[in-house]
C-alpha cells in the first residue's frame, strides 16, 4: 500500500474525512490513494505531507500490508503541548 493510505489508517481517518480536509471530493482522494493521475497531484502531496508530518517520499513509498497489523491497533498520535518555561539568571 502507498504511504498515503498507510498514514491515513495510522491516524484512524476515513477517505471521506481526508477529502474534506483537503477540500476535494472523495473520488479524487481515492484516485490519489491509488496513485492514479489526478489534477493538482503535486500540491495535494505537499498538503498531505504537512497534515501527516512526514516527507513526500514517505507518502509515495510502498509499505507492506502486514506492517499495519501491528500499528493499526495503536492509539493515534496525541500532540502534547510544549512546555515553554524559561529560566533567567
Amino acid at each position: 500500500m502507498l504511504g498515503i493510505k498507510y498514514y491515513r489508517l495510522i491516524e484512524n481517518r476515513t477517505q471521506e474525512d481526508m477529502a474534506a480536509v483537503l477540500g476535494i471530493g472523495a473520488p479524487l482522494y481515492i484516485s490519489l490513494e491509488k496513485d492514479k493521475d489526478t489534477p493538482h497531484k503535486a500540491s495535494l502531496y505537499i498538503d498531505l505531507s504537512r497534515i501527516f508530518g512526514v516527507s513526500i517520499d514517505d507518502l509515495i513509498r510502498e509499505y507492506p500490508d502486514e506492517i499495519l497489523a501491528s500499528k493499526h491497533n495503536a492509539k493515534p498520535k496525541q500532540h502534547k503541548p510544549v512546555n515553554c518555561i524559561g529560566v533567567y539568571m
